[in-house]
Order: structure tokens, then C-alpha cells, then sequence
């Protein structure tokens, strides 16, 4: 299966509990069909780009040291090259 970075990391369904209030559905709910919407979250390029700059800022002795633009750009760009990477496995 192709990976898309647009995708959501995880799918996380909720069951609207009155006009205000909702809660993280649950089996019963799912099988009855109470009142459910789908919260999508960070996709899987956002979560993979975030991963990045954490590893990256965890070497950074402080801010000052390191351009965040250049932080930023490097992070995303990780993000996509391993996205483009998991493609190519999947197509061997």
C-alpha cells in the first residue's frame, strides 16, 4: 500500500453525545452507529516532519545555534524524503 503524507497518522472516531459535548467512541457505538464523526489529526507528513525537528533540536546546544528556518525546511524535507522512501519499497 502507497503511503500518502496527506493521510491521517491515526483515525480517531467520536460519538456526538449532545449538542455541545462528544467522547471517543467506543465497539458498541461503532456497531450501533450512534452519532459518529471521524477527527482526522495530524497526517502522516506533518507527524513525520515534527519527528524530524525533535531529533534535530534535541542536538541543538541552544536556539541560537541554529537557524529554525533552516530547522523547519530541514524537518519537512526528512519528512518527504522518507515518505518518497516508503514508496519505493512498496513498489519492489
Amino acid at each position: 500500500m502507497k503511503t500518502n503524507g496527506n493521510e491521517p497518522i491515526n483515525l480517531a472516531m467520536w460519538r456526538q453525545t449532545s449538542d455541545t459535548e462528544s467522547r471517543i467512541a467506543t465497539e458498541k457505538d461503532k456497531q450501533f452507529g450512534m452519532h459518529l464523526h471521524a477527527s482526522c489529526g495530524l497526517t502522516k507528513r506533518e507527524y513525520f516532519a515534527s519527528m524530524a525537528m525533535g531529533g534535530i533540536l534535541a542536538d541543538v546546544r541552544s536556539l541560537s545555534d541554529a537557524s529554525l528556518k533552516a530547522v523547519v525546511e530541514s524537518s519537512v524535507s526528512i519528512a518527504d524524503l522518507l515518505i518518497e522512501e516508503l514508496n519505493k519499497e512498496e513498489q519492489q
